[in-house]
């Protein structure tokens, strides 16, 4: 899967997740059960919606095939919503993320802002 398909992907399965009961959206967990819930962030939700991961397991990308694009995902997560964001689309007013929803709200608005900035066309596929 290409960056750009892997990113929006990603973002629809993070979407998906925030309307489930069964997960809860934390960004700094990848794939954790925590008592009836899934705690998951954007790579986590990749993990349980598109590849299927039991959510009573706590999985980290070094359990799937897919290691490298779940790490990919990482550090979109990590490093999009942070100050290189600011490079690649400009200023923007990006929230502290104690709050699960506003991280949601924020991740789901990453693609659009990526392809704004021609960010898909400058990077290279990595496989």
């Amino acid at each position: 899967m290409k960056p750009h398909e892997l990113i929006r992907q990603a973002v629809a399965d993070l979407l998906l997740c925030d309307e489930d009961p069964d997960y809860s959206i934390q960004f700094y967990d990848w794939h954790t059960p925590v008592e009836s819930v899934c705690s998951v962030c954007l790579a986590g939700a990749y993990m349980a919606k598109t590849l299927k991961a039991d959510r009573t397991l706590p999985l980290l990308p070094m359990d799937f095939e897919e290691t490298e694009d779940l790490r990919f995902l990482n550090f979109v997560r990590g490093s999009l919503s942070v100050a290189s964001m600011e490079e690649v689309v400009g200023k923007l007013d990006w929230t502290d993320y104690p709050n699960p929803k506003v991280y949601v709200q924020d991740m789901s608005q990453v693609p659009l802002l990526l392809e704004r900035a021609d960010w898909f066309e400058k990077c290279t596929p990595s496989h």
